[in-house]
């Protein structure tokens, strides 16, 4: 595996970095469940309708609270960005090396971040195979 140094004093880039990339992830997830909600939601539940069967308890509880879901993660997104816990956390590791120092860059990331991120990102994806993929599914297979 490569592993990746960075200078002390140019440490500060990796934090932006690792908090950018956790917010361009989250706000996505948002942006996926928004355009599923207005976009596709609207003709699968007609879809449903012109075939006379109801909507699966899956889909309308995604249609219903995907609003919140989008508030969380753009809460999130907005928490990481202001936040400075991160950032605390971030000077606690700094200050273990000296001036010039080359720092293995996987020491200054918080793996538990990107862990909950990570776990978000999967939860949204079965979400969306729940509600959309599988419904979307069984039309198909009713034929």
């Amino acid at each position: 595996m490569l592993t990746t140094y960075v200078k002390k004093e140019d440490a500060v880039k990796v934090l932006k970095g690792q908090k950018l990339q956790i917010s361009i992830i989250t706000l996505s997830m948002a942006l996926v469940i928004a355009s599923m909600n207005y976009f596709v939601m609207p003709k699968l539940s007609s879809l449903y309708s012109d075939f006379g069967t109801a909507t699966p308890t899956a889909t309308t509880l995604f249609t219903t609270y995907s609003p919140v879901l989008i508030t969380i993660m753009i809460l999130f997104a907005i928490y990481i960005q202001s936040n400075n816990f991160l950032d605390v956390w971030f000077e606690e590791q700094l200050a273990k090396y000296k001036a010039d120092e080359n720092i293995e860059i996987s020491k200054l990331i918080r793996k538990d971040v990107q862990a909950v991120t990570m776990v978000m990102l999967g939860l949204i994806v079965g979400l969306l195979v729940m509600a959309v993929i599988t419904p979307i599914y069984n039309i198909t297979n009713s034929f």
